[in-house]
């Protein structure tokens, strides 16, 4: 094993082991902000219905809108990302969510 800055590195078998630990605690992150940036979004949609919070708070609403969205989108690219390396390896992928 050759050292990277102190740290031993690891073998190609050690490498896959940690990426297979990796693989759930990826998808379950992914799952829960989704919960989290969908939860956002229907407080935001009910906010946005009222005339008065959205003439005192416009642009922050708009902001939060936005930025959930491109969370989600972040998000996105990751359970693509799971669920490509999982059907590479024949598996089942456990990001399964879609928050839109």
């Amino acid at each position: 094993m050759d050292e990277v800055d102190g740290t031993p590195a690891l073998d190609e078998s050690q490498a896959e082991a940690a990426r297979a630990d990796a693989r759930p605690l990826s998808a379950r992150l992914a799952h829960e902000v989704a919960n989290l940036l969908g939860a956002l979004d229907l407080r935001v949609e009910l906010l946005r219905g009222d005339a008065v919070c959205m003439s005192a708070q416009r642009d922050t609403l708009q902001t939060l809108k936005r930025l959930s969205r491109e969370v989600s989108q972040t998000f996105g690219k990751l359970q693509d990302a799971l669920s490509q390396e999982a059907a590479a390896r024949g598996a089942r992928s456990d990001a399964d969510w879609r928050p839109y």
